[in-house]
């Protein structure tokens, strides 16, 4: 399945509730996730939507600049606050350092491919106006760049939608078509309690702790 992704189960998800009750279960399964890499090289996220090109250059693994590297180093990350492991930190550098070395940063990607919609076997655009698809190499943690199909190099993704959507959004709202909810805690000590129900679904609505009048 296509659908599982290393931000799905990421650390980052525990943290806030990890530090508000200092519970080393929830250590432990934060832990889990450092390894998670090791399942994307294994299962490339990226094997339906954009399958690999034959003149792609090939690399022990193969992941995306923002929805898993991102989550990666988060798992990384953590760890390293945790303990001090510099280990964690390094690995952190060298995804960031490749990033750099990059001509549009965490932009780069693809932009072409092949995309199963077009079918055939043929190359053409990529969903979502394209992907930050990269080399990845399990053990050094680095990052590399994987040309586009038609430009023959990294070229710029946009995903920045994010004008069109206050535009549009902001005349929604102004006119009754969309409204909002917020789920209220109160109090600073009922937080973890709204954390785990956010987890669980159970809140409607955006979930706000008040931690004072």
């Amino acid at each position: 399945d296509g659908a599982k992704e290393a931000r799905v189960s990421q650390a980052a998800h525990w943290r806030p509730y990890y530090y508000l009750t200092t519970d080393e279960r929830t250590g432990d399964i934060m832990r889990a996730q450092l390894t998670a890499d090791l399942a994307a090289v294994k299962h490339d996220p990226m094997r339906l939507a954009q399958p690999v090109l034959p003149q792609d250059p090939k690399f022990p693994g193969r992941i995306r600049i923002g929805p898993d590297w991102f989550a990666l180093a988060g798992n990384w990350m953590i760890e390293w606050e945790r303990t001090g492991d510099k280990q964690w930190l390094d690995r952190i550098n060298a995804g960031v350092d490749a990033i750099l070395a990059m001509p549009y940063w965490i932009r780069s990607g693809v932009r072409n491919g092949l995309n199963p919609d077009i079918g055939a076997g043929k190359i053409g655009p990529l969903k979502g106006g394209g992907s930050m698809t990269v080399g990845y190499d399990p053990a050094t943690g680095k990052l590399f760049p994987i040309p586009d199909p038609v430009v023959g190099q990294q070229v710029p993704v946009n995903y920045n939608r994010l004008g069109a959507f206050h535009r549009d959004m902001a005349g929604w709202v102004h006119a009754g078509q969309v409204k909002y909810r917020e789920d209220l805690t109160l109090g600073l000590e009922n937080a973890p309690a709204a954390f785990l129900g956010l987890l669980k679904g159970s809140n409607f609505g955006k979930v706000v702790v008040q931690v004072a009048e």
